[in-house]
């Protein structure tokens, strides 16, 4: 097979360079700048394409046409396409049915179509009309409608008598830019950010900026009749138009045919509010008018009430138009709205600090007992006022699990240019009151910052696994304001407790390749170390001891091994006296078992081998290893025990000792396997009919062939009784089957079988009879996350007379073992 696509390659390749080779002609979209369209537009070019580079004569016949876009034959009215030859006049080809444009319409060129020579180019043109704005979907639910065309030309090789000798299609050529075609009105609309993302009482503010632009192919300008202004907030604490701004002012710039001008308007607003509306009119502060092309750029600007406005109250300002614009469409011009999308959001900020960003660099997510988290904040003064911001206390909390009372030694310091530190309040506690600070060097400059560190010694006796989540809030005096306070700042990261050594080490629970080892060796155990912290210190593992808790002792094994994940070899025992009572010590690992530091995570697994002898009776298996690590200065302990499992006892020497996993079921075990299974489900020709069966089933253990090999499966015997009926006639049917069980895969099992019993009539008026059957299935413990043993079943009956009926049923079941 792979030789055969290896040629087949090599051939497609041969015929490419050919066909390079020959000079194909090439088309090519000569990137028309993307239009925006209106309904009723009409003769908009929207795609382009050139062809030359040919070193044969060609004769382009027919053109398929798509459009990739959404628009389909109801928003487009008509195409024309127009071609020629450089030097040439354009013909023209209208096509008013576009039927079909989402999938493709092909058409043929007039004539003998248009016949390019090697010196000669082409150019081809596509204009589209627009449909009227009922058929448009943009003009009534403002749906985006694309236009994006694709054209392939099939095209013909011409010999010196201009004898077609070849027929070629090309690929489509799309075009790169897709037109859009949109409602009437301004087709541009984007909101700006505003300067200043702070609101203080008594000050007037810049809450909005917005630019209108009508940038269509048509000649018809826009007429703005309505300029409403909203705020979009709907949150907790919004801002009130009407009561925390008090009046909002237009200052409006109209860019139109070289000429700018400006219009201004200011409105008091008496009441609270959801929305400010500006009417325009022939003699009022704007007519309204905007001439086509032209370009609008609204600022909004409120004032901020001196009094009852509250901390943090929120404005998000949306802006609003309605418009028409004429577009030479009979009973129009018609109303649009254009709302403006806008992503800024202001809020109140009574005096104080405006900004407190986190700037810590810890990317580990993990602190130590006993180790000092260093929490780096950058406190920023930007309001509209003069005065300098200087802090005077602060007020710490936790929102994470670990005991507050284990959060030791906290101190606040302020960050120097150099990166030296000032010491402004120690002895501090998590209590969640205000604690005052040195304020000789708490000052932060007007429209300044200032780098601060909390430092957090967590408790050698905090809790392995709880979190630490550090809330902030500063206190000082600014102007007048002697209780000044920044925003209340909760840590963005929760860290999580865990002492020195390993943060996460587990018996055996990921997933993964695992070395492969020759001989008999079984897997005993799987270690997963993971090292994670700030500490930058690798963790040593030196000695390791392993002690096994189950029944098998040291005479069982003849060796030990240790392997590392990249199949490395580490260590060797050979003497395993003491695996069941003082452990085997593995030592003098020089490094092997090192687990290099990482703040990302870094895990390193190793594997424990034992290699079995022979035993006459099962055994268990449950090792508890022991880590003697170091990291740094400290030396930690680590114990991993499990899995538990089983080796079972040998058959024959030959084969060695079997693993079989304490969780495994009844269908993975070696032996005499008796079973008892019930199952229903629906047969054929009576579908509707509802069978049910009960059986027993025997496993023939260790069966051989005849040069004495061991077989993969299981030879069995299995009795049934099923309940069924044929037409009207219920009957049983008690059954003795034999066949085959073999594995596909841990856990599934396949089987196959023939078999034959009497069958009895429960009616009187029918003698009884005998039926053979086939059955073939499958028996599976990997459906479901509990090893529940499921059994999936087809089975073949066939009844004699006097029924004389073939019966195919359908199992599903319960296998008990």
């Amino acid at each position: 097979m792979r030789l055969r696509t290896s040629i087949l390659a090599s051939l497609l390749l041969v015929l490419s360079i050919s066909f390079l080779v020959t000079g194909a002609p090439e088309f090519v979209a000569e990137n028309p700048r993307p239009v925006t369209m209106n309904p009723l537009d009409r003769g908009i070019l929207v795609h382009e394409v050139s062809v030359g580079g040919m070193s044969e004569p060609v004769r382009i016949k027919e053109l398929t046409l798509v459009n990739y876009g959404n628009a389909s034959e109801n928003e487009l009215d008509g195409l024309n396409l127009r071609y020629r030859r450089r030097g040439e006049g354009w013909k023209t080809l209208s096509l008013d049915d576009l039927s079909g444009i989402t999938s493709g319409i092909t058409f043929s060129l007039p004539g003998d179509g248009i016949t390019l020579y090697p010196d000669q180019k082409g150019r081809f043109q596509f204009e589209v009309d627009v449909a009227p704005p009922e058929r448009v979907p943009i003009s009534k639910f403002g749906n985006d409608v694309t236009v994006e065309l694709g054209a392939r030309f099939h095209f013909v090789y011409l010999a010196d008598s201009d004898r077609a000798v070849d027929s070629v299609s090309s690929n489509f050529v799309v075009d790169p830019g897709p037109d859009r075609i949109a409602r009437a009105g301004f087709e541009k609309i984007s909101s700006l950010p505003v300067r200043n993302e702070i609101l203080q009482p008594g000050t007037t503010a810049t809450i909005a900026r917005s630019v209108f632009e009508d940038s269509d192919p048509n000649s018809d300008g826009v007429e703005v009749e309505l300029i409403t202004v909203t705020n979009l907030f709907q949150k907790k604490s919004p801002l009130i138009l009407g009561q925390d701004v008090t009046s909002i002012r237009l200052e409006l710039t109209v860019e139109e045919r070289e000429e700018v001008s400006r219009k201004t308007i200011t409105k008091s607003i008496s009441g609270p509010t959801s929305e400010v509306s500006f009417s325009t009119s022939m003699n009022g502060w704007w007519d309204g008018r905007c001439q086509d092309g032209c370009k609008l750029t609204l600022e909004v600007l409120g004032d901020i009430a001196s009094s009852g406005t509250s901390q943090g109250m929120k404005l998000q300002t949306g802006v609003r138009l309605v418009t028409k614009e004429n577009n030479g469409m009979t009973g129009y011009p018609f109303n649009q709205e254009s709302a403006v999308s806008v992503d800024n959001v202001q809020q109140i900020v009574v005096q104080g600090l405006e900004g407190i960003e986190e700037t810590t660099k810890w990317s580990s997510g993990v602190v130590n007992k006993g180790e000092v988290y260093k929490q780096r904040l950058v406190l920023t003064d930007s309001d509209l006022d003069s005065d300098d911001f200087i802090v005077n206390a602060i007020r710490l909390g936790n929102e994470g699990s670990v005991d507050n009372n284990n959060v030791d030694e906290v101190g606040v310091y302020r960050v120097r240019p150099d990166g030296s530190l000032i010491e402004l309040g120690t002895g501090l506690d998590l209590a969640s009151e205000w604690q005052e600070l040195d304020t000789e060097n708490g000052r932060i400059p007007d429209e300044g910052r200032g780098t601060f560190e909390v430092h957090y010694e967590i408790s050698e006796d905090a809790e392995r696994g709880t979190t630490f989540k550090p809330v902030v809030q500063f206190q000082g005096m600014e102007g007048v304001e002697g209780n000044a306070r920044s925003p209340v700042h909760e840590s963005t990261e929760s860290l999580t407790v865990y002492p020195w050594g390993a943060e996460i080490a587990e018996p055996g629970s990921r997933s993964g390749r695992i070395p492969n080892v020759d001989g008999n060796a079984i897997l005993a155990q799987r270690l997963d170390l993971m090292d994670r912290d700030e500490n930058r210190l690798d963790l040593l593992t030196n000695p390791i001891v392993i002690k096994n808790l189950g029944t098998a002792t040291g005479h069982d094994f003849t060796k030990l091994e240790l392997y590392d994940s990249d199949g490395n070899l580490l260590a060797t025992e050979t003497d395993l006296s003491g695996l069941s009572t003082a452990g085997v010590t593995l030592g003098n690992l020089d490094g092997k078992t090192t687990v290099v530091d990482s703040q990302a995570g870094n895990w390193r697994t190793f594997f424990i081998f034992l290699t079995p002898r022979p035993i006459s009776r099962d055994k268990t298996l449950n090792l508890k290893t022991t880590l003697y690590q170091t990291e740094g200065n400290k030396d930690v302990v680590n114990s991993l025990t499990g899995p538990s499992f089983t080796v079972a006892r040998t058959r024959r020497v030959s084969r060695g000792p079997t693993v079989r996993r304490e969780r495994d079921v009844g269908q993975e075990a070696i032996g005499p396997n008796f079973g008892v299974g019930v199952a229903a489900g629906l047969s054929y020709p009576n579908l509707l009919a509802f069978n049910s069966k009960i059986f027993l089933e025997y496993l023939i253990e260790d069966a051989q062939i005849g040069s004495g090999e061991t077989l993969e499966g299981n030879p069995l015997a299995r009795f049934g009784i099923d309940v069924d009926s044929v037409e009207d006639y219920g009957y049983f049917y008690p059954n003795v089957s034999v066949g085959y069980r073999w594995p596909l895969d841990e856990g599934v099992h396949q089987f196959a079988g023939v078999g034959a019993g009497p069958v009895y009539v429960n009616d009187p008026g029918i003698n009884s009879n005998f039926g053979f059957h086939g059955l073939f299935g499958l028996t599976t413990t990997e459906l479901f996350e509990e090893e529940v043993p499921i059994l999936l079943q087809a089975k073949y009956r066939y009844l004699t007379d006097p029924l004389n009926e073939s019966v195919l049923e359908i199992n599903i079941g319960v296998l008990y073992r």
